[in-house]
């Protein structure tokens, strides 16, 4: 309204009521913004100490939060669900539907990728490591003028299996004793082929340039 303070300069700062529009802001010193949800608060110069935390939010269920605790993640939420998390350390995390579970986790110290777990098996190396309480699996598509669709998956049977999508088909499986079964998901030997359609019902062929030295 006309004639109402609008700001006031004394001693301890400048206090402004209503929206300040300026070409820039440098802070020295303390910000703090705290009603409910909607967070800013940076400290130091001396009122001391903080010097972290963002949370915007405003009712709004879409928002990022960071702390100083130095160990919290910078947090993406969605809908009121944690969808992205980055450590202070380059780990990166990204959350299932449920916001509580880091479903593809990228580990800076080790190099490596999980889907699934946190907790990377190797050590060394840069590593994918897949896993789940069911079936873990790498689909492999080729799209173009003749490619195929496979995949290399184990399950809770403790088979290691490279399926074929396109003929709908098991071509090798390495079962949980080490056989090899191709054309069969139940090796019993170490090498074990079977097939209904091979020549002359023969599964096996060894050659070598052309000349067969066992079919």
């Amino acid at each position: 309204a006309n004639g109402s303070e609008k700001a006031r300069l004394n001693s301890s700062g400048l206090n402004v009521t209503g929206t300040v529009t300026s070409d820039g802001l440098i802070v020295d010193g303390g910000i703090n913004k705290n009603s409910d949800y909607n967070i800013t608060q940076f400290f130091k110069a001396d009122g001391s100490t903080r010097l972290g935390y963002i949370l915007f939010r405003d009712n709004n269920p879409n928002y990022f939060e960071y702390n100083d605790t130095g160990t919290q993640p910078l947090y993406f939420i969605n809908n009121n669900k944690r969808v992205l998390g980055l450590e202070s350390n380059g780990d990166i995390s990204f959350y299932d539907d449920t916001g509580t579970s880091q479903s593809l986790f990228w580990d800076a110290s080790k190099e490596s990728l999980a889907i699934g777990t946190t907790s990377l098996t190797p050590t060394d190396g840069a590593n994918i490591e897949l896993s789940s309480s069911t079936s873990s699996r790498v689909i492999l598509d080729s799209t173009g003028t003749g490619g195929r669709k496979w995949t290399m998956a184990t399950g809770l049977d403790g088979r290691l299996d490279f399926y074929d999508y396109d003929a709908s088909a098991y071509r090798m499986s390495i079962n949980a004793s080490g056989n090899v079964g191709i054309g069969t998901t139940s090796p019993a030997v170490a090498i074990h082929g079977e097939s209904s359609t091979a020549e002359a019902n023969r599964s096996l062929r060894l050659s070598y340039d052309g000349t067969y030295y066992f079919d």
